[in-house]
């Protein structure tokens, strides 16, 4: 799709007279390759979706979905059943989401021009240094 894109802009481009920038071709295996793992891969497909889905949202439809079979279960709807597990597997997902790491690149912390770098402190020291107290 991108590749139909970038022809579509070299056409208009060579209309007009004037060349963009080339954009150097990238092999998909070496760009799917590139981050690894199957929380980037679960990102990636929930960044193709044409919505965004987020935890949040996914809590509040699992929420509705429990709440509807709630209140299906007053009328003896056979319906219950598979709302209650779509809506406990709906919560797991939306649960296991919250630590994927985000598909949205971070800015750069900037303070009067220059870059803001922090020390990474992982949890571990944070609980040696917790127990030291």
């Amino acid at each position: 799709m991108p590749s139909r894109y970038q022809r579509e802009i070299e056409e208009i481009l060579s209309q007009t007279g004037k060349t963009g920038p080339q954009l150097p071709e990238t092999p998909k295996a070496e760009s799917q390759s590139a981050s690894g793992g199957w929380g980037s891969v679960v990102a990636r497909a929930f960044a193709l979706l044409p919505w965004r889905v987020s935890p949040a949202k996914l809590m509040l439809s699992s929420a509705g979905i429990m709440l509807a079979a709630f209140l299906l279960n007053n009328f003896n709807s056979p319906v219950v059943g598979p709302l209650v597990i779509v809506g406990i597997i709906l919560f797991i997902v939306a649960y296991a989401l919250f630590f994927l790491p985000s598909s949205r690149p971070t800015a750069e912390r900037r303070w009067r021009g220059r870059p803001m770098e922090y020390p990474r402190v992982f949890w571990r020291h944070r609980l040696r240094r917790w127990f030291r107290r």
